[in-house]
């Protein structure tokens, strides 16, 4: 029940790295992710995909682009 599906993904060290500071186990984040649909299924049901890869300004200004986008001409 949505209008878009937004997406964002970031690369396996990072999600382990995140995990870790959770407190997770490697093995843990593996069994979490195991029980998610795979990451093509989420990038080819998504409407938009920001790639969490870089620093927390550039994914602000990605989700300010995006932000931008949805309401141009509203």
């Amino acid at each position: 029940l949505c209008d878009r599906i937004l997406w964002v993904t970031a690369p396996i060290a990072r999600r382990r790295h995140w995990a870790a500071a959770r407190g997770w186990s490697p093995s843990e984040l593996d069994r979490r992710e195991a029980a998610m649909l795979p990451e093509e299924t989420k990038r080819l049901r998504a409407d938009y995909c920001i790639n969490n890869s870089g620093t927390l300004g550039e994914l602000d200004a990605a989700v300010d682009r995006l932000w931008d986008q949805l309401h141009e001409g509203t």
